[in-house]
């Protein structure tokens, strides 16, 4: 109840989405952030590289929210419109959270000496690694969804959104 005994509205089916697809795109940065803390501590075993006050992935999955919404979420949408693959996907979260959350830069410092994510790192770090992401080619490069700084060596040049 709100003040006055009226009953509280009930959100629109707009802000539902809007909330859904928030807390669905923070999921999903939650596990890529993890799956990058995962990566560090097995490629650096020195203590002193500890991700230990990394935050922690929340205990829902991003799947659940997707289901509870009453249409997809955006980043389903842009996956199925530009056709990524679930490397690519990771790629490109790797670099919204680079964008949005220090921990991001934090992490991507430490593993690979640039707070921007770089395809080395995403080669190395993420599930289902593929060569031809890194083509012009590829969806994200060919959508310009993402670009890499220019430089000399494609894997080791920083990728921005």
């Amino acid at each position: 109840m709100s003040d006055g005994g009226h009953p509280s509205p009930e959100p629109s089916v707009h802000e539902r989405w809007l909330s859904g697809n928030q807390q669905y795109l923070l999921l999903e940065l939650s596990r890529i952030r993890k799956t990058l803390a995962d990566h560090l501590a097995r490629s650096q075993p020195d203590p002193a590289a500890s991700v230990a006050s990394e935050p922690p992935v929340p205990p829902i999955d991003a799947s659940q929210v997707a289901r509870a919404m009453p249409a997809p979420p955006a980043l389903v949408s842009l996956c199925s419109v530009f056709g990524l693959s679930p490397f690519e996907r990771d790629v490109l979260l790797l670099c919204v959270g680079s964008e949005l959350e220090p921990a991001f830069r934090r992490l991507c410092q430490k593993a690979s000496g640039s707070p921007l994510p770089t395809f080395q790192l995403a080669l190395a770090a993420l599930g289902q690694p593929h060569l031809s992401a890194l083509s012009s080619s590829s969806p994200l490069r060919k959508a310009g969804l993402i670009e890499p700084t220019p430089g000399e060596i494609l894997t080791q040049s920083p990728l921005r959104l």
